[in-house]
Order: structure tokens, then sequence, then C-alpha cells
């Protein structure tokens, strides 16, 4: 019997955190993981899940970016789980597999894009934008010629050991900072990443009236939204959405629809016996 692999969930059970239904994240998991599981949820408890190791965790409430601090204590927590191997997979409630995938395939490096060299010096008011600037400009203070964006927001295969170093040297809760942006470069600094692009089988996103993803289907038949979508999927191995792209009920369909039955994780209603 070979090894489980260590899937880590980061999970708030609060809008706007949680953006998808995490029971449906943990079906495409065990339909298309090739290999043997251990699932493990940092954050708030699932009731209706089950053989899931649990670890509370309390959301960071700062008022200066509480998102990527959360997301800084909520590694550290993870670093700390003994039973957790030294190798894991970190991933959201939000992102699903559409395609058999393994471990190999979560060690391929993808990015965005690279980021300009005056980057951390523009103007901006988006906070996802003004972080990035943050951990670019502090890459470039410790020499960094190249700094590429790797916030994808798809799961990722980290090292423990290699993750608190990234931690100890950069001070990522103090300087507000983002832990994948920052662990790749770290160690991958003179290996260019593959690019993310729409036309590639990587990865889709739908992202409802927002200006990024797949543009919304122009109907509020939720039938017809849902073959929109079907037909974005097509090759992909890795589906995304954002909040806004969860109000739409299409594709709240598409997603039972491509994982409608129960993982074994998933506490099963008691049939009630007939009466005469």
């Amino acid at each position: 019997m070979s090894r489980a692999t260590d899937i880590v969930f980061v999970w708030i059970d609060e809008p706007p955190f949680a953006q998808g239904d995490l029971k449906y994240a943990l079906r495409s998991w065990e339909t298309n993981w090739v290999g043997n599981i251990r699932m493990t949820i940092v954050g708030d408890n699932h009731p209706q899940l089950q053989d899931v190791w649990h670890v509370p965790h309390q959301r960071e409430a700062a008022q200066l970016h509480p998102k990527a601090l959360d997301s800084v204590r909520k590694m550290e927590a993870i670093l700390h789980l003994g039973y957790i191997r030294e190798g894991f997979v970190y991933t959201y409630d939000d992102v699903y597999l559409l395609q058999p995938m393994d471990e190999l395939y979560l060690r391929k490096r993808y990015a965005l894009r690279e980021l300009p060299a005056d980057f951390h010096t523009q103007q901006t008011s988006r906070k996802h934008q003004a972080l990035l600037a943050q951990t670019a400009k502090v890459l470039r203070e410790h020499g960094f010629k190249r700094v590429w964006d790797y916030e994808t927001h798809m799961p990722r295969f980290y090292e423990k050991r290699r993750m608190q170093e990234v931690i100890d040297i950069y001070k990522p809760a103090e300087n507000r900072l983002l832990l994948a942006t920052l662990y790749f470069n770290h160690w991958y600094k003179h290996q260019e990443p593959t690019l993310l692009h729409p036309m590639d089988n990587v990865k889709v996103t739908f992202a409802g009236r927002s200006t990024v993803g797949v543009p919304p289907p122009p109907t509020t038949d939720p039938h017809v939204n849902m073959a929109y979508y079907q037909q974005h999927i097509v090759g992909k191995h890795i589906l995304n959405h954002t909040g806004n792209g969860m109000k739409d009920v299409g594709l709240q369909y598409l997603r039972h629809s491509l994982f409608p039955e129960p993982s074994e994780y998933e506490i099963q209603p008691r049939i009630q016996p007939l009466h005469a």
C-alpha cells in the first residue's frame, strides 16, 4: 500500500473567506487524485465531514491585510503538525481537480507573470496588489534581479523545512508578505517557471461579473449557463471560482454535476425506517 499524500485545506467558514463548499472540493480530490490521501483542515470545523484531521485555528483579525497574516499563521500551524509529512499539498475550498493528478504534476511551478523592476514603486488601492508589491520589494532588497508572481490560487506542493526557512528569513507575518511568491522565488531563484495562459490546459477560473477569468454567461437561465461553463472546462486540470462566480446558479449546477456522489469524508444522513 502506497503512502498517503497529505492534503491540507485552509478553511474559514465565514464570508467572504468561504467562497466554495468544502465538500465539493473534497469530492474532487477523492475522485481525481492518483494514490492515497490524508485530509487535514486548518481553521474552522465542517460539521458534515468525518475522518478528516481538524486543527482549530481562529482567523487573524488584524486591521491591516488580515488575510495575508492569517495565511502565515495557518502555515506556521501546519509546520508544527508532527503527523504532516515533509512534503504536503496546500489548497483551498474553491479549487477543484478536474482530471487525474498526482504529486509529480503539482511539483511543476506555474506563475502568472514576471514582475517589472519598478513594480514595487507603483501606487495601488487594491489590497492584493499592495501585498504583492511589498513582497517584490523585499525580494529585491534581498538581491533578486528577477521576481515572479506565483499567486496562482492553485494547489501547491510545499516542503516543511524549506517553508520554515522562508518564514525565518523574510518574516512574512510582520512584513505582510505573500508566501507562495516568497517560497518559489527563494528556492528556484535561477529557474524560470511556466507562465499560466488562458489557452493552456492547466486552470480555468470563473469569476462572475469580475473582469478576471472567464467572462460571465449572457443569460440568467442556470441550465444554459451550466452548458456555457461546461465548454470552458474541457481539457482543463483545475477549476477555480471567486465568490462572485458562485453567485451564478449555473456554476453551482455544474459543480454538482461534476461531483454528485458524496465522498467517504461526508457524514451520510441516517435512512429512516419505513413505518406501516
